[in-house]
């Protein structure tokens, strides 16, 4: 397993979120809620991050990816 922190713009969220292909559907309560709390500057760092499967996956764009398996809401 390998760890690293990084801040994410919305550019790069939406290349990561290019490779949800497991995940349930998004809920836009739960986006608007994350969102209010970003904009208030009171996201805080913990444990549960974004997580990537070790198999790729072919995006929309046609690029080999990993695949999203957690994270694609804080995304």
């Amino acid at each position: 397993m390998r760890t690293t922190v990084v801040d994410v713009t919305v550019l790069l969220a939406r290349k990561m979120l290019e490779g949800d292909a497991q995940n349930r559907d998004i809920s836009d309560r739960t986006v608007q809620k994350y969102a209010m709390i970003m904009l208030a500057g009171k996201w805080k760092l913990t444990h549960q991050g974004v997580a990537f499967s070790d198999e790729e996956t072919v995006s929309k764009t046609g690029e080999k990816r990993e695949l999203l398996i957690d994270g694609q809401h804080r995304l």
